[in-house]
Parts: structure tokens; C-alpha cells; sequence
């Protein structure tokens, strides 16, 4: 589900994930470590956390690498694999840490 205004791109969009069924203490890493990471890589999009609903906001180029990041994490934490902030810069260099 996303709100965005991908119709003119100088405007930030709106991208919202909902983390249903996730501890998000896993997902963001304890002090919230991971989350961190996802801000220090991603310095042009505003994250915030708001119980199980992450919302993006920023250009739609970089709102879309910066979900691309958040899904993969999202996917890892369902699989069970513990995350560290090493895991996370794996991730944005590689693409994926699942195949």
C-alpha cells in the first residue's frame, strides 16, 4: 500500500510497510541497530516506525531502494535469521542476502 506522487518527481512520496506479525525488536535490531543502518544508508528518505507500520518518505528513486532494503530485511526476520548491522550493509552492497 502506498501513497506517492510518482507524477511529479521533484514531490516526495509516501510509502507505507506494514510489518504484520514481526517482533519489531527483530527487524530493527535492539536500540533499534538496524533501524540506524537503514537511516545512515539511506540519508535522503525519513524513516519512521510507528508500532508494525514502517513509512518511507522522500524521492521515489531513493523511497524505492530504501523499501527494497526494508522488504529484504522484513523477508529474513520471517525466516527466523538473526540480523546485525553487518548483515544490513551486506544487503545494500549486494542486493540480497536470501538467495
Amino acid at each position: 500500500m502506498a501513497d506517492d506522487a510518482a507524477s511529479n518527481p521533484s514531490e516526495d512520496v509516501v510509502e507505507r510497510i506494514y510489518a504484520d506479525g514481526i517482533a519489531m525488536v527483530q527487524l530493527l535490531g535492539p536500540q533499534d541497530r538496524l533501524l540506524r543502518v537503514v537511516e545512515r544508508e539511506h540519508r535522503d528518505v525519513q524513516v519512521h516506525v510507528r508500532g508494525n507500520e514502517i513509512t518511507l518518505t522522500g524521492p521515489a528513486d531513493a523511497v524505492a531502494r530504501a523499501r527494497a532494503l526494508v522488504d529484504e530485511l522484513i523477508a529474513l526476520s520471517r525466516s527466523g535469521q538473526g540480523l546485525d548491522p553487518a548483515d544490513v550493509g551486506l544487503i545494500e552492497a549486494h542486493g540480497t542476502a536470501t538467495s
